[in-house]
């Protein structure tokens, strides 16, 4: 019984830390990585999803997110470069997560843990593949325009992740406002009502 309930309050606590989603979202970057890595076969090998706007196109990134800084030539410098920033990402994002677990509410949670997952699924490209490459594959294309750079499902997880923290940050300030304001209010109308009821005892 005591084996039992260790494992359910650890499964509880899985999901309650949101822990999944940054699991779900790696082993998703991995496995969908090595299924273009398969299929597509040779860098540059295109295969249209949605006919004018997603297609799958196998690309090795020397960069960062979207190809920054791929055009630094010295490679040791570069791969040193981007793993250091991976990593530090990811300490940094697994610290404050830690710090302020009990603090943070599930809508936060679950934003560190797409940045997390992002930042983890491109280092471990960087530091397990050969020449520190990442494997990118998604290409959008709106019509005849080139919408952005091929990218991977870390990469999203990365861009999501801060948009929808921007949204939650900037939601949780509008109702922080109103909480202050109603306050103010309330403290303004008590204070009145305190005046005018000593008002009337002068009476």
């Amino acid at each position: 019984m005591k084996k039992s309930s260790k494992f359910i309050s650890a499964l509880k606590w899985f999901f309650d830390s949101m822990l999944w989603v940054f699991v779900l979202i790696v082993v998703l970057d991995v496995v969908t990585k090595q299924i273009a890595q398969n299929q597509l076969i040779y860098e540059g090998h295109s295969v249209k999803a949605i006919p004018g706007f997603l297609s799958f196109t196998l690309t090795y990134n020397n960069g960062a997110g979207f190809g920054i800084f791929g055009n630094i030539d010295n490679e040791i410098l570069r791969r040193t470069l981007l793993i250091g920033i991976s990593t530090i990402m990811c300490i940094l994002f697994a610290l404050y997560y830690g710090i302020k677990f009990k603090k943070l509410s599930i809508a936060y949670k679950i934003g560190i843990m797409l940045l997390l997952a992002g930042a983890f699924g491109n280092w471990i490209d960087r530091t397990c593949y050969p020449g520190g490459l990442v494997i990118d594959f998604i290409d959008v294309d709106i019509g005849n325009y080139k919408t952005f750079p091929i990218f991977n499902l870390a990469d999203s997880s990365l861009t999501i992740g801060i948009i929808y923290l921007i949204i939650v940050i900037i939601v949780d300030e509008i109702k922080n406002g109103k909480k202050e304001e109603s306050t103010l209010n309330n403290e303004e109308q008590s204070l009145n009502d305190s005046i005018k009821d000593k008002k009337d005892e002068n009476k």
